[in-house]
């Protein structure tokens, strides 16, 4: 997304959502917005909607990275675990993973 058309975009998926409250995809491209816009709260409840409609890879990533900004660590790792068990090897699942435990290892020290 462009830069000052995130506000667009999530005007007219908000209005998609309203037409067609039972399209994951709908939740998860709204998430994608409201993430870029940095509206994190609002972006994981897009992503547990899209979530109970329909599991996917890339929706458990995208709100495992949102609860790790939220610093809700514990259920981050909950989301890279469910995408890996999913899609084992998945890169972006990894990546989080990594992002995750390395987040712990720096609040230990």
């Amino acid at each position: 997304l462009s830069v000052g058309r995130t506000a667009e975009a999530e005007q007219d998926l908000r209005e998609a959502v309203s037409l067609v409250p039972g399209d994951a995809a709908v939740h998860l491209d709204l998430a994608k917005v409201l993430e870029a816009e940095g509206k994190l709260p609002q972006a994981a409840t897009q992503l547990e909607t899209s979530l109970k409609l329909k599991e996917s890879v890339e929706a458990h990533v995208l709100l495992g990275r949102v609860y790790l900004s939220l610093n809700r660590d514990d259920a981050a790792r909950e989301q890279s675990q469910a995408a890996l068990n999913m899609e084992p090897g998945n890169q972006s699942a990894t990546q989080l993973a990594q992002q995750i435990h390395a987040k712990a290892a720096e609040t230990r020290r």
